[in-house]
């Protein structure tokens, strides 16, 4: 009798520790995987909300940013802004200029929008004249800024986050392939953080459809020329 009583309350144990199990398995997201169907996280998904906004990327090796042995990727904010790529400023004459040069920042890897979007910021800020060594206009080179594509994302602060960046064409182009699970809007001129060789000219990606997108240039003037494109400020976890 003692014997049975045992069992059963063996058996009892057991079913509730199974039980157990399976709710916690369906309480996170599995599968999750990468180029090669490589196995990333079991914890993380993509268009899964996380860190203030909309996991769309988990880095592979290879990748800039990618740590072997951790799960790290990108996140998307879940708001579209909207702005200018380059900024016009009014000097303390009064006079107005539209600041679109950037040296070069022609890399579009993924991983690289941090860079680029502190390297725009830092240009437009720091003015210089008279080419290579020319005089620095700076702490107070204007009395005025528009806002502009880089500078909205360096200043956002968004569900307690204040790191985000404009991203680069190829974290867009991975953004597009996703753009249902992060709210990305169809057939839309998104702003990157890539400039073009051309000093007038800035690389923009273009989202024709769901699933495909082409890459193209845009001039980078300002709003007075009704220029206006959308943002979709990104961050690294």
């Amino acid at each position: 009798m003692k014997i049975t009583k045992v069992f059963i309350t063996m058996l009892l144990i057991i079913v509730t520790l199974l039980g157990c199990s399976k709710s916690n398995e369906n309480s996170i997201s599995t599968n999750i995987t990468g180029p090669g169907n490589t196995n990333i996280s079991n914890q993380l998904a993509i268009g899964q909300n996380y860190q203030g906004g909309i996991i769309f990327y988990f880095f592979v090796k290879g990748d800039n940013r990618y740590i072997a042995g951790e799960t790290h990727g990108i996140i998307a904010s879940d708001i579209d802004y909207s702005g200018t790529w380059s900024t016009e400023v009014t000097l303390l004459n009064n006079s107005k200029i539209v600041l679109t040069s950037v040296d070069s920042i022609e890399n579009s890897s993924i991983g690289m929008s941090k860079y680029n979007t502190e390297k725009i910021v830092r240009n437009f800020t720091y003015i210089s004249t008279g080419g290579p060594g020319g005089s620095i206009i700076y702490p107070t080179p204007f009395i005025s800024q528009t806002q502009y594509a880089a500078k909205i994302c360096d200043t956002l602060k968004l569900n307690n986050y204040s790191d985000w960046y404009l991203p680069t064409i190829d974290e867009l182009l991975i953004m597009n392939t996703v753009q249902d699970k992060i709210q990305l809007k169809g057939s839309t001129k998104y702003w990157s953080s890539n400039a073009t060789i051309q000093p007038s000219r800035n690389t923009l990606y273009y989202n024709t459809s769901k699933q495909a997108g082409t890459v193209g240039t845009e001039e980078k003037t300002n709003q007075l020329n009704g220029n206006v494109m959308l943002i979709r400020p990104i961050r690294y976890f």
